[in-house]
């Protein structure tokens, strides 16, 4: 396994992957708090789906996606800013 300042490369792969999910856990617990409602969309939405059909099929995305109403822009922005 190739190694990348001294860590292997599959490791920096699994905490891309582990920063990605403590984001999108993070931004739904606050808008969940602020009662904001919301969708989760794109490729995390995606790797939902596909999990539930075949897991040896998931790839990972380096971002997340979440749909709201645009009434809710603002008090999403406040709630989401709270946790970075």
């Amino acid at each position: 396994m190739p190694e990348y300042d001294g860590i292997l490369a599959l490791d920096r792969m699994e905490r891309a992957v582990w920063k990605v999910k403590d984001r999108l856990l993070r931004a739904t617990a606050a808008l969940e708090d602020a009662k904001v409602p919301y969708a989760v969309v794109g490729g995390n939405a995606v790797a939902a789906w596909v999990e539930q059909v075949d897991e040896t099929a998931v790839r990972a995305t380096q971002d997340v996606d979440l749909a709201l109403r645009r009434a809710d822009l603002e008090l999403a922005k406040a709630a989401l800013a709270k946790v970075g």
